[in-house]
């Protein structure tokens, strides 16, 4: 049985729909730590996680620092690549930054 110590806090969405507030001028700003730490342990560097993920070194840091956002098939092929569970996904792709 998997167990990830972790709490779950409010998105800024679910904050916004329970005070009846818009987030239309709101980006969501997340923090890929864990992500950079799971590359680094498994690749060394982000530049050889990029050439395996398919993508220019210059994408990867502009994903990694909020520049542009990941889609779904380039979040499959990242967990296939550093072995991260469907489960685990969330922590490693949707931490909102504090």
């Amino acid at each position: 049985m998997l167990n990830f110590d972790y709490k779950v806090r409010e998105t800024k969405l679910e904050i916004c729909i329970k005070e009846g507030e818009s987030m239309k001028d709101e980006k969501t700003i997340f923090n890929y730590d864990k992500l950079r730490g799971r590359i680094k342990e498994y690749f060394k560097t982000e530049g050889a996680f990029s050439d395996e993920l398919g993508i220019s070194s210059v994408q990867l840091s502009n994903l990694l620092n909020n520049k542009a956002t990941w889609d779904q098939l380039l979040i499959n092929k990242a967990c296939m690549l550093l072995e991260i569970l469907s489960i685990e996904i969330p922590v490693y792709f949707f931490t909102e930054k504090v």
